[in-house]
């Protein structure tokens, strides 16, 4: 299944390495679009991501974990981030994420 991973924390640097490892070690194919904001295809569900990364977030932190659907669109993206969108989402139906 593929999810949109977007933290905010309180304070990034104390714990952004282990957040990244764990997505990581837990997902098939993963994708850091923005700071802090992935695309994740994992085999876990949405609950099993929020419990993982759970003891690795602060209590003033903030997770969002959503099923994603078919279709990507992007704009100003790097060509490797482009090309990791064409390549992950190829039923897009438009010519609107760059690379394909």
């Amino acid at each position: 299944m593929m999810y949109v991973l977007a933290l905010e924390l309180e304070r990034p640097f104390a714990n952004s390495e282990a957040i990244e490892h764990w997505v990581e070690e837990n997902s098939v194919d993963r994708f850091e679009l923005l700071p802090r904001l992935w695309l994740v295809e994992a085999a876990l569900g949405a609950a099993q991501i929020r419990t993982g990364l759970g003891p690795l977030l602060g209590p003033k932190d903030r997770l969002v974990v959503i099923k994603t659907a078919h279709e990507a669109v992007a704009r100003g993206m790097p060509e490797a981030a482009a090309q990791w969108l064409a390549r992950t989402f190829p039923d897009s139906m438009t010519e609107r994420v760059p690379g394909r």
